[in-house]
Order: C-alpha cells, then sequence, then structure tokens
C-alpha cells in the first residue's frame, strides 16, 4: 500500500470576533485562545485573534502523509472427515509487516527519550490458529436432521495503517499552528481606538495575518509542532472467538407444527492487545485540588513540557511518569502528543434464535406459498476507548472518561442488547401462473448507550487541548452533597437532580444507572427502543410477448413501504436519540475548587432534547417493475 493521505484541520485558519459588529468591521476578539466550542470560548476562555495551520515552508501540501507499508500473509489448513458425521478444519495463519517510518523528531526524542520514528516493521508477527468442526445427527422424531457447528480460532480484524497514519501526519514538521500572538505588533494593523487586530480595510478582508502563516512554517521547519507516535512495543490486536451453532428440524411429522427450522449461535470473543491512545504531556496537576485530585480521587490532568526553561522533569514510561516535575514545568504550549499503545482486554456475547418454516401453499391458493421467519439476538458488548473516528485526537478527546490515561472498560456503546425481528412472505396463485405477493418484516431493537458528562468548565479536570465534554458526570446525593462547592450554583443542581431522575428539567427521559454520590460509568445510560413495520406488495402480470405468443415473459410490479408505522401517523416510530455521534449528553458545567469539591452550574437542558435520527425516521415509498423473459 502507498500512501499519500492530506488531511489538515485549520488549513485556511480561523478568526475570532466578539460579536456581529466586530465581526463586520473584521476586529478580531482580544484574546490568546485558540479554542472553539461555542461563545463561552470567547466570552468566558479568552479565546481571540487567529490560528491557522500551515505546513513545512508554508505549503500545507507538506502536512500530507507519505508513506508505504507492506503486509505478508502466509497460511495452511486442511479439513479432515473422521467419519461420515463428523469433518474438522484446522489451519494457522501468519501475518508478518513492514514499511516506512515518520521523520524522526529530535525535540521528541529530547522530551522522552525515545524515538519517534517506529516503523511498521516493529511490529511483531501476529500467528492466528483455527480450528473448527461440523457434527452431521442422524435423528429422526421432533427433532431431525440437526447439525452441530462449533469454532475457536484467533483472528486479527483492522489493517493498522489508518491509526499509524497519524503519525505520519503529525511529526512535529508536517503542519503547526501559526498564531496572531506569535507576530509581532509591528506585522498586524490594529484599530486605533481598541487596540483590536484589524483584517478589514475599506470593508475588503485583507487576508490572515500573513506573519501567523510564517509563524506556523518556521515552527514546522524546526520540528516544534504535535508528535503523535507509536508506542514501540505496539502489538496488533487479537480476537479470541469462540462460537457454537445447533440448527435442526423441529416439530411434529405432519402439519402446521412440521418441519420448522431452528438455528441456535453463541459466540464469544475475547479482544486482545486493544488499540489504546495516551497523551504523552498530560500528567496528574499536583498543584490541583487535593494534591492533584477530586475529593473522589478522580485525577486533574495538566499538560507538561519538559524542555521548559527552569524544567528539569525526566520522562520515565510511557504511563506516562515523569519525575522532578515541578513547577516551571506546566503552561506549555505543547499538549497532545498521542500515543497509540494497547489497552486492556475486554469481552463480548452474542446469542441469536432463528425459527423458519416455508408453507408449500398459500393462504387462499395450492399454488401459492408462505415463508415466516422469526429472530432475537442478543449482544452483552464492552469496550474501553470509544474508537468512533480514525484520528487520534477525536479518539482521545472524544471518550467519556473518570481519568483520561486509564479509560475503564465499560458497555460498548455500539451494542444493540436487544433486536427482535419477524418477517412474512405471503405469495398466493390468484390467476394461474401469476404470484400476487405481500410482504412484512418487524423489527423492535433497544437503544444504545450513552454516557452523562460535564460541560468544560474552567479550571479544567484535564488540559484545555483536550476538554471536549469527555468527562464524566459525578452525581451528588443531593444539593447538600458534602462533595459540592459553595461556588456551585444550588438552583442549576437541584434542575440536574431532576432531570436525571425522571423529571421535566428536560424534554427526553435519561433512562441512566447511577449511585448517587460517585461519578456516574461510562455507557450507563440507554436510548430507548424503535419499533420498524415495512412491507412490499407485488403483482406478476403477463406482458407483450406472452399476451401475443411470442415468448413466455412477465412483468411484477411492486411497492415498497419502509418506515410504514410512519406513514400512517406522523409521530409514529420516530427514532429520538441522545449522545448524539460520540454518545456523550452534557447537562451542566463541572469543575472544582481549591479543596478537590465539584463545582456544578449552569444547566443547559436543550442537551437533554434527543435529536431525531431523520434517516431511520422518515417514510418511503419505492414503486417500480421488473421484466423477465
Amino acid at each position: 500500500l502507498e500512501v499519500f493521505n492530506l488531511f489538515a484541520i485549520n488549513a485556511t485558519g480561523t478568526l475570532f470576533f466578539n460579536g456581529l459588529d466586530d465581526f463586520e468591521n473584521g476586529l478580531l476578539a482580544a484574546g490568546t485562545g485558540s479554542d472553539f466550542d461555542g461563545p463561552d470560548e470567547i466570552i468566558e476562555r479568552g479565546s481571540g485573534g487567529g490560528t491557522i495551520r500551515t505546513g513545512l515552508n508554508g505549503d500545507i501540501n507538506n502536512a500530507a502523509a507519505e508513506f508505504g507499508r507492506t503486509t505478508y500473509s502466509v497460511f495452511v489448513q486442511d479439513e479432515w472427515q473422521a467419519n461420515d458425521q463428523l469433518s474438522i478444519n484446522a489451519g494457522v495463519r501468519v501475518q508478518l509487516y513492514d514499511g516506512d517510518a515518520p521523520r524522526a523528531n529530535p525535540l521528541f526524542l529530547e522530551r522522552y527519550g525515545n524515538t519517534n520514528a517506529v516503523s511498521f516493521a516493529s511490529i511483531d508477527p501476529v500467528i492466528l490458529p483455527r480450528l473448527s468442526a461440523t457434527y452431521e445427527f442422524d435423528n429422526e422424531g421432533f427433532f431431525s436432521n440437526s447439525r452441530l457447528t462449533g469454532g475457536l480460532g484467533i483472528f486479527a480484524g483492522g489493517d493498522p495503517v489508518v491509526f499509524f497514519s497519524n503519525a505520519f501526519s503529525n511529526d512535529g514538521f508536517a503542519s503547526v499552528n501559526g498564531n496572531t500572538w506569535d507576530c509581532d505588533a509591528t506585522q498586524l494593523t490594529t484599530d486605533a481606538a481598541t487596540g483590536q487586530i484589524d483584517v478589514v480595510t475599506n470593508g475588503t478582508f485583507t487576508g490572515f495575518p500573513q506573519c501567523a502563516i510564517d509563524a506556523g512554517a518556521a515552527g514546522a521547519a524546526a520540528g516544534s509542532g504535535e508528535v503523535q507516535n507509536i508506542d514501540p512495543d505496539f502489538d496488533i490486536p487479537t480476537a479470541l472467538r469462540a462460537n457454537v451453532g445447533f440448527a435442526t428440524n423441529v416439530g411434529s411429522e405432519t402439519g402446521f407444527f412440521s418441519d420448522w427450522r431452528l438455528n441456535v449461535d453463541y459466540i464469544y470473543t475475547r479482544f486482545n492487545d486493544t488499540l489504546a491512545i495516551r497523551d504523552l504531556t498530560q500528567v496528574v496537576d499536583t498543584r490541583q485540588g487535593l494534591n492533584g485530585f477530586t475529593v473522589d480521587g478522580r485525577p486533574i490532568i495538566s499538560a507538561i513540557d519538559p524542555l521548559q526553561p527552569g524544567c528539569n522533569a525526566t520522562f520515565v514510561d510511557n504511563t506516562p511518569t515523569y519525575t522532578g516535575v515541578t513547577d516551571e514545568c506546566y503552561g506549555a504550549r505543547i499538549d497532545e502528543f498521542l500515543q497509540l499503545t494497547n489497552g486492556p482486554s475486554f469481552d463480548s456475547h452474542n446469542l441469536s434464535f432463528i425459527l423458519s418454516k416455508r408453507f408449500s401453499e398459500g393462504v387462499f391458493t395450492e399454488g401459492g406459498s408462505v415463508n415466516v421467519n422469526f429472530g432475537y439476538a442478543f449482544s452483552d458488548s464492552e469496550q474501553t476507548v470509544n474508537f468512533r473516528s480514525a484520528t487520534a485526537g477525536s479518539t482521545f478527546d472524544g471518550t467519556a472518561v473518570f481519568d483520561p490515561q486509564n479509560p475503564a472498560v465499560s458497555q460498548s456503546g455500539f451494542e444493540t442488547r436487544h433486536n427482535i425481528t419477524a418477517s412474512f412472505s405471503f405469495r398466493e396463485e390468484f390467476f394461474d401462473g401469476y404470484k400476487t405477493g405481500l410482504g412484512v418484516f418487524f423489527r423492535a431493537s433497544e437503544g444504545r448507550p450513552y454516557s452523562l458528562t460535564f460541560n468544560d468548565s474552567f479550571p479544567f479536570f484535564r488540559d484545555s487541548g483536550s476538554a471536549e465534554e469527555n468527562i464524566l458526570a459525578y452525581i451528588p446525593t443531593g444539593i447538600d452533597d458534602p462533595n459540592l462547592s459553595p461556588d456551585s450554583d444550588f438552583g442549576d443542581v437541584a434542575q440536574f437532580l431532576d432531570a436525571i431522575n425522571g423529571g421535566d428539567s428536560i424534554v427526553s427521559e435519561l433512562n441512566c444507572n447511577f449511585t448517587p454520590g460517585q461519578t456516574i460509568q461510562r455507557n450507563t445510560c440507554r436510548n430507548d427502543w424503535f419499533f420498524d413495520v415495512d412491507f412490499r406488495l407485488s403483482q406478476e402480470l403477463p406482458f407483450i410477448g406472452s399476451l401475443t405468443g411470442i415468448k413466455q415473459d412477465r412483468i411484477e410490479v411492486f411497492a415498497d413501504f419502509s418506515n410504514f408505522l410512519n406513514l400512517l401517523n406522523s409521530g409514529w416510530n420516530v427514532r429520538r436519540q441522545l449522545g448524539d455521534f460520540d454518545g456523550r449528553v452534557a447537562l451542566i458545567d463541572g469543575s472544582f475548587d481549591a479543596d478537590g469539591r465539584y463545582v456544578l452550574e449552569n444547566f443547559n437542558s436543550f442537551e437533554g432534547e434527543a435529536f431525531t435520527a431523520i434517516n431511520n425516521s422518515i417514510w418511503r415509498i419505492q414503486i417500480g417493475a421488473r421484466y423477465e423473459f
């Protein structure tokens, strides 16, 4: 695989304005922050000026990840028919990796004592044995034509190239943020009355300040940008999977209860060497809270830079751990030197039942047929990091956590615990040789999990570069909870408690499991069930060839109704979900005081309104024809 992948965020720059009047006049906000999750970033947290990400030599094309990767796969297998009923299949697969390494960054080596130039060749070979067997029963009676299958194996899913690509795109040289506060005052045009940076002259935009672009290019030339990297001991994730399945005909010899087909399958998966992301810059900030922790043991995280003037911190290992951290180490401009590594193991269990039958006659005509199918699937699956995105930054920032550097194993946000289906297909031959069809499909599925988090508020629980509404919410026992700071807004706390306990402070019901006086666990809230009914009407008709005797042909006209319940009533079968893309709901701002107590304020009822999933909620009708000859 040869890759050229240009993915650059903020390549055309961001300018911050404090209101529409300033925007019209081209006067930038006076702050020096570069984050924007909403207006409070400007008003409360001091975002301002302009920031732009530019590549080496000022060319954003130099930010591309350009590299090659080779995977070698060798496998052997054999099938053995032990006897007339038992067959066994065994094999082994070996995968080996080779390829390029990111540019070595000397500043990274100086900070952490090891290189960021970790290549694909550093990945150990993966050995993947498999064993499966099938046993055919020679049985009759209530259970007949039975088959038992089973298997055990190790599998490696997914190509690591996407996650390795982050290290090539972010080697410190590829691209760096340039900011207006990096500029000399003489390089900027300012408004005489307010002192604000002015980017409009005579009603015309003068362009992004060139000095900020030059500052980014200079930073890229020095290798001072963000360095995402690969753990030198990184292993390819694998899954140990065991499955067993049983299929059989069940029922009486004749009549309605004869010849039903039953399939039962169970799959157990143990995920090992799972993917994880950690930040080498972020450590427990012992200057804040109770020696770096809140009253209930939540770590308070800040970024440090061993190259800060006066900082003598020494990087010890990739936990990350440092010795000799002093006040001089904090306040660094760097943050999120993210490392791809391996996380803890976790499990999933999947169980399914399918009961089906084909009737050789229709309900009204002998030339028809009826197919009936009932299904149920149960899933209990876990995860650590919320891998809903392929970039290291969005993965690290988008995972709801108690401890950012050590995400706990939790229920998977992709899990559909209960899924029930039923389908019916009726074919009748009211006209000799031409079928009339009706198909109905029903599905009921439990909603996916999501997490209850804090909206970010200063001071942050984790470094500002990672603050993205991803800190799991502490659930007070009441407004008199001793873990709440007197700086909290207790009116907002009361609304928050009312909302999570099913009150009317928000529009939607949260359906969360929690213990008051503790931080809620990740993905312990769950969305509502969803019900869907689809059906098809069809009719076969003779066409010109058949009508004239030239050839045997026919046409089938059909109409498909998707989400039929919503067609009947616009309020039925509308899928509304809380948590949006990353599965997080932030109802209240959360921070902490000097004693590590929680400061809760600014309850936001809007965050508790489920959004409508349009594609799942609207009805559709498709009308068509198929010609057979």
